[in-house]
């Protein structure tokens, strides 16, 4: 999928059709740049998980790191990105996932696609190939606070539960909680009253991440990801403000 925003290098198409040939997996992922509404590039995304085909058990192994992956040092989104612009998966498995999406979802569509996909493939091929450009908006969704958006996040998360299930709970309890984390982060960056943040994300946000709490465990994680889930943990909701107000 390449979004209407968004460019491929020259060589995009073959790259990855040689790696479907090489492979015959069935997702082929690759890294990708972002770039700013001028077309400049301003970083880059490197998936976590290393460069190689994975099958047979290694690759059942890592779908329990799709979501949130405790072998990292620091708080995450799983081994590979979530998009699907840096995906080819075979069409048996993409197809039947995109239909099943229910229509509330609206962040995390890719998500709901991709990850689903993944856990049902039998290979996979990460390929260190950087030949998706994403353009990245101000004013995309992911970038704007929307006080309805704790209710889409319940929904794609109980979507989620459904669809992998066997995601193990800590790792899921730890992708709630970068969800909330988000949500969090731009609340604070756009609500101007601290009473009104602290309010709304003890109202909307504790219900849902509270038993997710209960159960995550990182160990190793870094001392500014630990810092922060202290905070949510102890509800230093004005730590929060702070911190997301002057960054």
């Amino acid at each position: 999928n390449v979004d209407s925003d968004d460019y491929i290098a020259l060589d995009f198409l073959e790259t990855i059709y040689a790696a479907i040939m090489q492979s015959d997996a069935d997702i082929i992922a690759i890294d990708h740049i972002f770039v700013s509404e001028e077309g400049k590039k301003v970083g880059s995304y490197r998936n976590p998980l290393d460069a190689g085909v994975y099958k047979g058990e290694i690759v059942e192994q890592l779908k329990d790191r799709l979501l949130y992956d405790l072998n990292l040092p620091y708080s995450n989104y799983g081994c590979l990105s979530f998009s699907l612009c840096s995906k080819a998966i075979r069409k048996e498995l993409y197809q039947p996932c995109q239909q099943g999406i229910p229509n509330g979802i609206r962040m995390g569509d890719d998500l709901a696609v991709s990850i689903p996909a993944i856990s049902q493939a039998n290979s996979l091929h990460m390929l260190r190939y950087e030949g998706y450009f994403y353009r990245q908006r101000k004013s995309s969704i992911i970038h704007t606070f929307d006080p309805n958006e704790i209710g889409r996040i319940e929904l794609l998360v109980e979507y989620m539960k459904a669809s992998i299930p066997q995601i193990p709970e800590k790792n899921m309890a730890g992708y709630i909680i970068n969800l909330v984390m988000d949500y969090i982060s731009k609340a604070a960056a756009t609500l101007t009253c601290y009473r009104e943040f602290a309010d709304h994300i003890r109202e909307k946000c504790l219900p849902m991440v509270r038993p997710a709490l209960s159960v995550f465990c990182h160990k190793g994680l870094r001392i500014t990801d630990r810092v922060k889930l202290w905070c949510l943990r102890k509800r230093m909701w004005r730590i929060f403000w702070w911190l997301y107000r002057n960054r």
